[in-house]
C-alpha cells in the first residue's frame, strides 16, 4: 500500500510538472501572439540581425516545448516508474529530470535548425510578415511532403517507439547519468524524426498562429498516445497530401 502511494505521488508530481511547464509555454506563446505578434513582422521589411535570430530561436524553442513536451508524458512517466522500482530494489537509479534534459536538448537543436530555415525563407521572400507561406506552390509542397512522410518507414518506426515507452526503454536502457542523458536524447531524436514534417507545417498557417499550433499539436498528440494512433497518422497523411494537391493545382 505504501509503495502504491509513493508511485501515485510520483506520477502526480511528474504530471503536474509537465502540465505547469506546458501551461507556461502555451501562455507565453498566446501572449506573444496577442500582444507581441510583431516579433515576426516588426523586421519583416529588412534583413534579420543577430537579435532577430535570437528572438526567433527563443520563440521556436518555447513553441517546441509547448507542443512536444505534453506528448512525451507517457515516456517520462514510464522512465520515472522504472527508476522508482530500481530505487526500491536497491539498484542504481537516475533522477527523471536527467532524462527530460536529454530530451529537451534535441528541442534546442531542432529550434536552431528551423530558425535558420525561417531566416532563409524570409531572405528569399517566401513568407508573409507572420511567418506563413505566401505561395500556393510552397504551401502545397509542404502539405504534400508532410502527408507522404506520414506513410514513410522512418515515420512509422519512430512513431512505434514513441507509442511504446516501455519497449523503447528496455531496448535502449543504459545505466547512470550518461545513460539517462543518452536515452533522453535518443527519445528526443525519435520524436523529432516522427514530427519534424508536421512542425514545418507551422509555415503553412503561420508561426504566430495559435489556433494552427493547437491543430498541429492535436495531430501529434493523437498519433502518439491515442488508440490506433498509427492508423490516424496515415489517415492524416492522406488528408494533408490531398489538401496540398489542391493548393498546387
Amino acid at each position: 500500500m505504501q509503495l502504491e502511494k509513493i508511485l501515485k505521488n510520483d506520477r502526480l508530481i511528474i504530471i503536474a510538472g509537465i502540465a505547469v511547464v506546458s501551461l507556461i509555454s502555451w501562455t507565453y506563446m498566446a501572449k506573444m501572439t496577442v500582444t507581441t505578434g510583431s516579433l515576426i513582422s516588426v523586421h519583416a521589411a529588412h534583413a534579420w540581425q543577430i537579435n532577430d535570430l535570437v528572438s526567433h530561436f527563443m520563440m521556436w524553442l518555447v513553441m517546441m516545448v509547448a507542443m512536444m513536451l505534453p506528448t512525451a508524458g507517457p515516456m517520462v512517466l514510464t522512465f520515472a516508474f522504472i527508476s522508482r522500482d530500481r530505487r526500491q530494489n536497491q539498484q542504481p537509479y537516475v533522477k527523471t529530470s536527467i532524462f527530460v534534459m536529454g530530451y529537451l536538448i534535441v528541442s534546442v537543436g531542432y529550434s536552431l535548425l528551423v530558425t535558420l530555415l525561417q531566416w532563409w525563407l524570409h531572405h528569399h521572400a517566401l513568407l508573409t510578415s507572420i511567418g506563413a507561406s505566401n505561395s500556393n506552390l510552397f504551401t502545397g509542397a509542404l502539405l504534400v511532403a508532410a502527408g507522404v512522410f506520414q506513410w514513410s518507414k522512418i515515420k512509422q518506426a519512430c512513431l512505434r517507439f514513441c507509442r511504446n515507452p516501455f519497449n523503447f526503454l528496455m531496448v535502449n536502457w543504459k545505466e547512470g547519468i550518461p545513460g539517462a542523458w543518452h536515452m533522453g536524447i535518443k527519445h528526443g531524436l525519435l520524436c523529432a524524426g516522427c514530427c519534424w514534417a508536421l512542425m514545418l507545417l507551422m509555415f503553412v498557417g503561420g508561426v504566430m498562429n495559435l489556433l494552427w499550433m493547437i491543430v498541429i499539436t492535436t495531430i501529434i498528440l493523437i498519433e502518439k498516445v491515442a488508440p490506433r494512433g498509427d492508423i490516424f497518422a496515415k489517415a492524416a497523411g492522406v488528408a494533408l497530401a490531398a489538401i496540398g494537391i489542391y493548393f498546387i493545382t
